[in-house]
């Protein structure tokens, strides 16, 4: 099942180093070099598209097997497939319009099939990755993800719900300089069970950042506007393993940049950061903050904004 939390994984980096060259040796001829690698992958043209259902169909044998190329960091890998041997497949290689490349690749393992997505940029060094394409085992759901000649990468889902069609996508955008992939978009896929409940639900709402973002009807954060223009006041609520544990935050956070707040209160050890966009909030705990919350749900994760509720319409 498509999870928005997926987000989280985008901050995960991964290590890719050349075989040491022997003196003389030409740059982009070692066997385990960027050059070598990107010529295993098919070029090819944008739009580029990947359905789930051409992704499972995929036989393609070949595979990379460079010993010193660390396809995936641990902790990505093993959150979309699982710890066992796994084999990967190039897909295609697309040129970004900034001069990065894009490399897709199929990893399969455990029973598990999924798509990622490899950023280098204009020199071959490698940027980030984040999963493309994850496939679920929903018969009523499909899966699309793509990018278009602006850069735009696109994750679509599709399922039917109580009898109609319903859409959700998140778009993504590759901040090279950064070398990582930002969540710039979202539209939630079915809306109607993400009503966030929560005591400064009344507060104004007028700061650019002010509203409510959620990875389920359990998890969410709300923003609304504070006494002061440096801050923030803010409601965080976690709930795991069914609500056996559980965490909240209900306090005033200072804006510290023009996308930073920070919770820091005196007596309380607990630090959490929050990085904005116009879609998202990360939140990253600096400092331990299990006096706020069990053991098992920390804060850390990407929430995305919920749409804001349209105004009443006035009667005459």
């Amino acid at each position: 099942m498509y999870r928005i939390g997926l987000a989280l994984l985008l901050l995960t980096s991964v290590g890719c180093n050349d075989k040491k060259k022997t003196p003389g040796e030409e740059e982009g001829n070692s066997p385990y070099g960027f050059k070598s690698l990107t010529e295993r992958f098919r070029e090819a043209s944008v739009p580029y598209i990947l359905s789930d259902t051409l992704l499972m169909q995929n036989k393609d044998t070949s595979s990379i097997n460079f010993p010193e190329f660390t396809v995936l960091a641990d902790s990505l890998r093993q959150a979309i497939i699982g710890s066992g041997k796994v084999k990967y497949t190039p897909l295609a290689r697309v040129k970004g319009k900034g001069g990065e490349t894009y490399l897709v690749v199929k990893a399969a393992g455990s029973g598990k099939t999924a798509a990622f997505l490899m950023a280098y940029d204009k020199d071959g060094e490698f940027g980030s990755a984040m999963p493309f394409l994850v496939p679920d085992k929903d018969p009523g759901s499909g899966q699309t993800s793509s990018i278009d000649r602006n850069g735009a990468i696109t994750r679509t889902m599709t399922r039917k719900i109580d009898g109609q069609a319903a859409e959700g996508r998140d778009v993504f955008q590759y901040d090279a300089k950064a070398g990582r992939f930002d969540l710039v978009m979202t539209d939630m896929l079915d809306d109607r069970n993400l009503e966030v409940i929560n005591p400064i639900d009344t507060l104004p709402r007028k700061h650019k950042f002010a509203g409510d973002y959620i990875k389920d009807k359990n998890n969410f954060v709300s923003v609304r506007d504070s006494r002061y223009p440096n801050q923030l006041t803010v409601f965080i609520s976690t709930s795991r393993n069914d609500g056996a544990c559980k965490g909240e935050i209900k306090a005033d956070v200072l804006l510290t940049s023009s996308t930073m707040a920070v919770y820091r209160q005196g007596g309380d050890p607990c630090v959490l950061e929050m990085r904005f966009s116009s879609n998202s909030v990360v939140l990253k705990e600096k400092e331990g903050c299990g006096s706020r919350r069990g053991m098992d749900c920390v804060f850390d994760g990407t929430y995305s904004r919920k749409k804001d509720p349209k105004p009443a319409a006035r009667r005459e």
